[in-house]
């Protein structure tokens, strides 16, 4: 993947943030919890200069256009499974894919109990995370937010007794489970031990005991160019590059990045599914996520504990519909075959026609339907094309499962064979072949696809038809 490890990788569709967050292995009392959410809401509010409508996902509820009187902190405290608030665009609320939509992330979420293991399974956390562009003057000048960062990082540790946890200018969001360490590394959260191990890092970072152990003790991160060490309680620091988090150079977070990781998770550590304990059933498939699947079967097993054990996560959702919509709408059963080699987490597939198309249009809800994630057609303009015109439209994508929070199925590209007006244009009538698939029903993509050519010898499987593929 490219770009430095303490960034996650390049991304088209999400736009930078300002993210924080710090998590303990330890449960947390509800009240406490709620009390630094409630600061978490309020800070990342005080950032934003455009309007916002606020919801919030607890205990499988959904309470939309918040007012944020106290009577709604009043009703979360109690038996919490985990807490999301989200503030959007009031302006684009009608654009669910587009990218500045959801500007504010911020997640509490605690560790579940799982019977079969007889203890606790995760974390306790707080996050947060703000697009950089809604804040006031678009983010330009970034420490007049950081210093209230600095001080919500800090009192936020101390409450909750915070093992790790980290601050960064990136793509990161409120509700991602991974940090970008872990993200490149396919490390699941369900190895995460948090008390041994930093969860992440960047222009703020915290570490506990344990931490500082395994590097060499506080000097190590002293000695990073311009880094500021806080003592915290319990023997945790607070460690911070500078004032301005867009201001770090990259060669004084390389040196933090080579300081701190003896305390990370190992890269080629063993996160294989044989080292799940026994009885772990409902947290196997987050540690399977590159595990090759050989039947329908084997996949939806895989998916609806995938979503078992989200939901379990108090993870009601994502940008593209409620967990476990893939595995709801029969998406293992009637694409596998489609798959190019399906993992445990997502596939591509090619050939997608009117007797997938049909199935899927009925399963799916309207929101699902009218999302996408690129400049491509919406997954029902696409699927209705299919339908409407079987044998001709067939659709490729991908399918990302419940595991991560991007969960979806996308439609990125189609092969339109047998068309009688396509059938006899050539390379010199690209704008007329685009008018006539749109004709054909894929007519709310946001932009002209990347690729649009005739039949080729070459392509896959023998297959012969105009391509069209937005990147």
């Amino acid at each position: 993947m490219d770009g430095p490890p303490w960034l996650l990788p390049g991304d088209d569709v999400r736009l930078p943030t300002l993210f924080g967050g710090v998590m303990t292995d330890a449960r947390v009392d509800d009240e406490v919890l709620v009390r630094r959410l409630r600061a978490a809401v309020e800070l990342a509010a005080g950032w934003i200069g455009v309007e916002v409508t606020w919801s919030v996902w607890s205990d499988d509820r959904q309470r939309s256009d918040i007012d944020w009187s106290d009577e709604i902190w009043a009703e979360l405290p109690g038996h919490l499974d985990g807490i999301e608030v989200r503030g959007e665009s009031t302006a684009l609320l009608g654009l669910t894919d587009h990218p500045n939509r959801e500007i504010a992330v911020i997640t509490a979420t605690l560790p579940q109990y799982v019977p079969e293991l007889s203890r606790d399974v995760g974390q306790t956390s707080v996050c947060l995370s703000v697009q950089r562009w809604a804040m006031y003057g678009s983010g330009v000048d970034l420490p007049w937010f950081a210093a209230p960062l600095d001080r919500w990082m800090v009192d936020t540790a101390v409450a909750l007794r915070a093992e790790s946890g980290y601050a960064i200018l990136d793509t990161a969001r409120g509700d991602d489970t991974q940090s970008a360490w872990e993200y490149r590394h396919q490390i699941s959260p369900v190895f995460r031990e948090s008390a041994r191990r930093a969860w992440g890092e960047g222009w703020g970072t915290l570490l506990n005991a344990a931490h500082l152990d395994a590097i060499g003790g506080v000097r190590a991160v002293a000695a990073v160019p311009g880094a500021r060490v806080r003592e915290l309680p319990d023997g945790r620091v607070w460690v911070t590059l500078g004032d301005d988090p867009a201001a770090v150079p990259d060669a004084t977070m390389h040196a933090l990045h080579q300081a701190v990781l003896p305390a990370l998770p190992p890269a080629d550590g063993d996160y294989s599914i044989d080292r799940m304990p026994p009885g772990g059933s409902v947290f196997t498939a987050m540690a399977a996520r590159a595990r090759r699947v050989s039947s329908p079967a084997a996949l939806r097993e895989s998916w609806e504990a995938q979503a078992q054990a989200a939901r379990a996560s108090g993870r009601p959702g994502g940008a593209f519909g409620p967990v476990g919509h893939t595995v709801d709408a029969g998406v293992p059963d009637l694409l596998f075959d489609l798959a190019d080699g399906a993992a445990a987490d997502s596939f591509f597939f090619r050939g997608l026609g009117a007797e997938h198309a049909v199935p899927l249009l009925a399963a799916l809800d309207p929101d699902v339907l009218d999302a996408r994630a690129g400049p491509g057609p919406s997954l029902g303009a696409a699927l209705r094309a299919a339908a409407a015109h079987p044998g001709v439209v067939l659709l490729t994508g991908h399918v990302i499962g419940p595991l991560r929070e991007d969960e979806r199925l996308t439609v990125d590209g189609l092969l339109v064979s047998g068309d009688p007006v396509l059938d006899g244009l050539g390379e010199a009538d690209v704008a007329r072949a685009w008018d006539r698939v749109v004709a054909l029903g894929i007519d709310d993509a946001l932009a002209p696809p990347d690729e649009l050519r005739p039949p080729s010898s070459n392509e896959p499987d023998g297959a012969s038809g105009w391509t069209v593929w937005w990147d």
